[in-house]
């Protein structure tokens, strides 16, 4: 009887720790604009709201912002800064989490974790508006794991840049 039990709570330690890791990302982008019309591009600074050391640096930043000129630069566009047809600007939040406090989740016993989002923005310049956005949300189970992780993130957010109509 005990062997049941006991394989029955693996399982579900099994089973939720899948779910406390699980990646989200969204895109959303205006159905009107025409992004075959944007050909440059200018990345302007990167924000972070952590207090997380790891996140929360101005190298870190750079690396986030070389990971989208990469990406973009893939796509066949230019990066300039005279009068650009898109701004990008994108920022990080990184959190840590208890789960103690959640009860949906407390099979971690109440381990922290550190949580992260990264946000891309891309504005048209003239007129000015905003014409797509990635959100891209990770857990891992610390914050260096964490800043390895956002910028491969990033990069696979703007492997759906441009919008297919």
């Amino acid at each position: 009887m005990l062997l049941p039990r006991t394989l029955r709570v693996l399982l579900l330690v099994a089973c939720f720790s899948g779910v406390v890791f699980a990646d989200e990302h969204s895109i959303v982008f205006d159905e009107h604009a025409d992004f075959s019309k944007f050909t440059t591009f200018a990345i302007r600074d990167g924000k972070c709201d952590s207090t997380r050391p790891e996140l929360n640096n101005p190298l870190y930043l750079k690396k986030l912002a070389e990971t989208i000129r990469v990406a973009l630069t893939a796509k066949g566009m230019k990066e300039t800064a005279d009068h650009p047809d898109i701004f990008v600007d994108y920022r990080v939040v990184g959190t840590e989490v208890s789960t103690a406090d959640r009860p949906s989740e407390r099979l971690r016993g109440g381990v922290l974790y550190a949580q992260g989002t990264v946000t891309v923005d891309i504005i048209r310049r003239e007129p000015k508006l905003l014409v797509w956005e990635g959100i891209y949300h990770d857990d891992e189970d610390n914050g260096s794991k964490l800043a390895q992780s956002l910028p491969s993130d990033v990069k696979k957010m703007l492997s759906k840049y441009p919008p297919k109509k």
